[in-house]
């Protein structure tokens, strides 16, 4: 259905099949003989029944904490998609160099993947001067699930570097998080529900694939210009509209790996479905680059660059203050 939304003759083609299917024992003669094609209009007022039907039967039972809660058990599979780990790469390429003592912020940190990117990148790098200060990380999310595992995961990979630290001059980044319901962010100067930072305080903002998932991105959108100093870099990204995920299960997930492996795969695009699911009763809104960067600049920031990546499914844009 993702290549036949995006082309019209496919789709007449394959709805022609499925109707001479509904209504014939023989195969498909190959044209639409005594098939009736509805009119535009007709086809947009039934789109809209369909839409509300859909919206008033398939309404998020549970809340979006719990929701995410539930789907970042099954997230971490992405660790081993070739696909996901060149997502990351390029998010990291395009937050740049990250000088000793800067203020990183993860809003929307999830299970800590791209947190672990940081720590591996700031170990890799040349190691500084003896006094330098250390990279601060802040992951941000509306889940205490999301938060408890990126906190075991970047501990257990700072554990992981204990026994040869000594032997390198870089220090071990700091690690804040914070519990934030982003949808409670308007961008009101006057509003309670503000990020827990002044004005100008990070670097570098990374909002990875979150967007989408909000009732009111622009408010989280105005409140990271808020934070983000003058000259810093916000790298944000968004799934695509009609996004076929199954992309990254097929060509990465199904590539040398184990039965678990491609089980835990499956598990992922099940729950992916209902992703796409809420996406289709217009509870998500996914962004193309032109409306992506459109709401970027909205906030105030100067958008520098736009590339598609996670198998051709995402859009990363890099963006400045």
């Amino acid at each position: 259905m993702h290549e036949v939304r995006e082309n019209p003759q496919a789709a007449r083609q394959v709805f022609e099949q499925v109707a001479w299917a509904c209504l014939h024992d023989t195969a498909y003669p190959g044209e639409a003989a005594g098939l009736r094609v509805p009119g535009k209009k007709l086809i947009l007022a039934q789109n809209r029944c369909e839409r509300d039907r859909m919206r008033r039967s398939e309404a998020p039972a549970a809340d979006e904490a719990e929701f995410w809660s539930r789907y970042l058990r099954k997230y971490s599979i992405l660790e081993k998609s070739a696909d996901y780990r060149a997502y990351l790469d390029l998010v990291g390429r395009l937050c740049g160099a990250m000088r000793p003592g800067a203020l990183v912020l993860d809003a929307g940190c999830g299970n800590g993947l791209f947190g672990l990117w940081i720590l591996r990148e700031t170990w890799q790098r040349p190691a500084p001067a003896h006094d330098s200060a250390p990279l601060v990380y802040v992951g941000l999310d509306l889940t205490q699930r999301g938060l408890a595992d990126a906190l075991g995961n970047h501990l257990g990979w700072r554990q992981k570097l204990h026994p040869v630290a000594k032997t390198r001059a870089a220090p071990a980044p700091g690690l804040q998080y914070f519990l934030v319901d982003f949808d409670r962010l308007d961008g009101n100067p006057a509003a309670a529900a503000r990020l827990p930072f002044q004005e100008g305080t990070f670097d570098v903002i990374c909002c990875s694939l979150v967007l989408s998932y909000l009732q009111r991105p622009q408010g989280l959108l105005r409140e990271l210009h808020r934070v983000l100093r003058s000259g810093g870099t916000l790298v944000v990204s968004s799934m695509k509209p009609n996004c076929d995920l199954s992309v990254i299960y097929r060509d990465s997930i199904m590539a040398n790996v184990t039965a678990d492996d491609i089980e835990a795969g499956r598990n992922l695009l099940r729950a992916a479905g209902k992703i796409k699911l809420k996406e289709e009763i217009g509870y998500y809104t996914f962004f193309s680059q032109t409306e992506l960067a459109g709401i970027v600049m909205d906030a105030g920031f100067n958008v520098f660059e736009s590339h598609l990546s996670l198998g051709e499914q995402a859009v990363v844009i890099k963006a400045g203050k």
